[in-house]
């Protein structure tokens, strides 16, 4: 099976960020749920722009260590209508399941062991005046 190239993968988590922010305003959630898929969205942002990766803007985050975050997200997700309890209704439960799964078959399909480019160093010294010093 020919598996989701890091490029891809980046597509993606840029989609699961907006969807994290309009879902809210999509579906019938509770204020918590809202909150916590606005919180989601943030976070998931963060993960992606400093990942190690072709979309990527810090590449501080390794893709397999942005992929184990994932991995653990998804389920979490999934599990998150019984970790809440009675305060969650038929929609929160299956906005959290639906998007843990949709985010766990991401993760399935995608290739983290495909080596990244090295970041780009962006010095602004000029190299002729470092060695002249």
């Amino acid at each position: 099976m020919n598996k989701l190239p890091p490029f891809a993968h980046g597509l993606f988590d840029y989609l699961t960020v907006i969807y994290f922010f309009v879902a809210p305003s999509l579906f019938t959630l509770t204020p918590t749920v809202a909150t916590i898929s606005y919180l989601l969205g943030a976070v998931h942002l963060m993960l992606t722009l400093f990942t190690n990766f072709p979309l990527g803007v810090k590449k501080i985050i390794p893709f397999r260590v942005h992929g184990f975050i994932e991995l653990i997200v998804s389920v979490l997700l999934m599990i998150m209508p019984l970790l809440m309890g009675e305060s969650v209704t038929f929609y929160d439960s299956l906005f959290f399941i639906l998007t843990g799964v949709a985010i766990l078959l991401i993760w399935i399909l995608s290739r983290y062991k495909q080596k990244p480019k090295p970041p780009i160093e962006t010095s602004t010294e000029n190299p002729s005046e470092t060695e002249s010093s």
